[in-house]
Formats: C-alpha cells, sequence, structure tokens
C-alpha cells in the first residue's frame, strides 16, 4: 500500500506538470487565433486543402485547427476522425504547427526589416547612399556643368541687357545647346522626384503599401520568436524528462499518464468494496469448514464406538479403535 500511495503521489504530481504546460499552450494558442486580425484573415483567405500548408494563413489555419487534448482517438493518417465538413490535425502535429509559427513570424520579421530598408534607400535624406541624396547630387553636378568660365550659371550673368540688341545677345545664351540640355535634365530630375514621392508615399503611407500589408500583418500574431522558443524548449525539457522518442508525442504522453492514473483511482475506490466482499466470502468459507470439521467428527466418533464394539468378536479383547481429526496449523486467513 505504501509504494502505490508513492507512485500515485508521483504519477499526479507529472500530470499536473504536464497539466500546467497545456494551460500554457492553451493559452497561447487562444490569444492568436482568437483575435480579430487573425479571424479576419482566415476568414479572408480560402483554405487549403494542404494539411502541411505553410504560408502564413495556412499556419494559422494549421493552428486553430490543433489542440493539445481531445476526446476522439488518432488515425493512421494522424487525423482526427471528424464530420465530413471539418478536419483537424491531431495533437502529435502541434509540435510541428509550432515550428512552422516559428518560421512565419521570423519571415515576416525579416521581410519588414527588408521594407524599411527599402524605404531608406528609396527617399532617406541622412544616407548617402538612397536615391534621394543621389538626385540632389545630381542637380549639383548638373549646375556644375552650366557653369560659365566666370563663375556665373549659363543664361546668368550680371551685365543689365538694354535694348534690342541686349534681348537679343540674352536669347543667343538661352538658345545655347548646354542650357537647353540642362534645363531638359532637371525637367527630367523633376519628374523622377515626383515618381520617387510616389513611390516613397505609397510604401511608407499608403494603407496597401507594402510596408503598411507587412505591419497589419505582423500585428495579426502579437507574440515574438522569443516567446516561440521558450514555448519549444520547456516541451523538449518535457519531453526528455519522460524519455520521449518523438518530441511530438508529448501530449499522448500527458493523455496515457491520466488514464493510468484514472485507472489506479478507480481500482482505489473500489478496494474498500472489494475487502468488505473478500472478508464476508472468508465468514462463509470459515463457516463451511467448521460445519465440515464437525461432521467429520461426528462421523469419526460414531466410527469409533461402534469399531470397538466389534473388535472382541474378531479375538480382540480390550483393544480399541480410535478416528482422530488432525488439525493444520494455521487459519483461513493466514498465508501459506
Amino acid at each position: 500500500d505504501g509504494d502505490g500511495e508513492e507512485d500515485v503521489e508521483l504519477l499526479t504530481h507529472w500530470i499536473d506538470e504536464l497539466d500546467e504546460f497545456e494551460s500554457r499552450i492553451d493559452a497561447f494558442q487562444d490569444a492568436i487565433v482568437s483575435s480579430r486580425g487573425v479571424t479576419s484573415l482566415l476568414s479572408d483567405t480560402p483554405p487549403s486543402s494542404d494539411m502541411e500548408d505553410t504560408s502564413f494563413p495556412g499556419v494559422l489555419r494549421r493552428l486553430s485547427s490543433c489542440r493539445w487534448t481531445r476526446d476522439d482517438d488518432d488515425d493512421d493518417d494522424g487525423l482526427m476522425k471528424t464530420t465530413q465538413t471539418s478536419s483537424a490535425l491531431s495533437p502529435s502535429s502541434l509540435y510541428t504547427v509550432l515550428l512552422d509559427l516559428r518560421d512565419a513570424v521570423k519571415t515576416i520579421d525579416a521581410q519588414l526589416v527588408a521594407a524599411r530598408s527599402s524605404c531608406d534607400v528609396l527617399s532617406s535624406l541622412s544616407s548617402s547612399h538612397s536615391v534621394r541624396t543621389a538626385l540632389e547630387q545630381s542637380r549639383n553636378f548638373l549646375f556644375d556643368a552650366a557653369t560659365t568660365m566666370d563663375g556665373n550659371g549659363i543664361g546668368t550673368s550680371s551685365t543689365n541687357y538694354d535694348d534690342d540688341d541686349d534681348n537679343d545677345a540674352y536669347d543667343d545664351i538661352h538658345h545655347d545647346p548646354v542650357v537647353e540640355a540642362t534645363e531638359r535634365s532637371h525637367e527630367l530630375l523633376n519628374t523622377l522626384e515626383e515618381a520617387l514621392d510616389a513611390a516613397a508615399q505609397f510604401m511608407e503611407d499608403n494603407p496597401q503599401g507594402l510596408l503598411s500589408t507587412l505591419e497589419n500583418r505582423r500585428r495579426t500574431i502579437d507574440v515574438s520568436i522569443e516567446d516561440i522558443d521558450t514555448i519549444l524548449a520547456d516541451w523538449g525539457s518535457l519531453s526528455r524528462k519522460h524519455g520521449i522518442p518523438s518530441i511530438s508525442l508529448l501530449p499522448s504522453c500527458h493523455r496515457s499518464l491520466r488514464q493510468e492514473l484514472d485507472g489506479n483511482v478507480e481500482a482505489r475506490m473500489a478496494l474498500p468494496n472489494a475487502k468488505e466482499e473478500e472478508a464476508i466470502a472468508l465468514q462463509v468459507f470459515e463457516e463451511g469448514c467448521r460445519r465440515l470439521t464437525d461432521a467429520r467428527r461426528e462421523v469419526g466418533d460414531r466410527m469409533t464406538e461402534r469399531v470397538t464394539a466389534r473388535l472382541a468378536s474378531l479375538g480382540m479383547e480390550g483393544s480399541v479403535f480410535k478416528v482422530r481429526l488432525n488439525e493444520v496449523g494455521y487459519g483461513c486467513s493466514d498465508h501459506a
């Protein structure tokens, strides 16, 4: 009984430990799949028939379809036995789904870094390598290219032009091919700047732009890589503690421990009734033994009396025939 108590106590400790971890997993899943962003994303994205879909919506859909505990058993394909209108992954798939979720979050974080870098390269004035900085540098070089030997820009002069001769000289300067090429270059740079502004505005500020789209997607799951890594590390630690050959089978181990404890509890609850029934059966058996012994003693006494009475006729005067019952040295309740 002492060993049984210790076994049940240890088993209960293991189950309590796994119950706590299961609660962490459930809370983690619920915080993600019940959020408004995920609900909206899944409703807007058609479900895939691929049960190993690693796209962002696919991973979230698999996460919502896989729980640590369920009532029915696994089938050969690792899928739950469900109705024809729905399907769900088995608990043994949950660890793989968490790994895929980590990869999905890591990918989005990397995409955000790349998108922000793209915006910086495009329009940042503080970066020496951005397109906008290059645009300003190009304007400065154009100004240098249009500068005359006296330091004035072509088409500009400190001389005041008067009358028609002066206007003709002014027109000659502005019809200079260098001036025309410079002005055209500035016009093209202005066009480029407008396109640059439009691209930067779309990428950074437009609700349908790249940065906004990625940021909205990242906000749908308010968890970090560290949060997921902590759960995966604790999962691995518990799997090693219980000697599970496949780390994904920890939920199955938890279920088996519960079933074992339930069996022990049922047996312990049935034990008092079994002992009571045993005691009643022992009383019935002992009463039967007592009655059998009394009957044997009665037969032995009659046999002793009758045989002894006949010994004289057989020439054995004075002889006595004696029937003796030998009793065993232990009772019915003693262990042999």
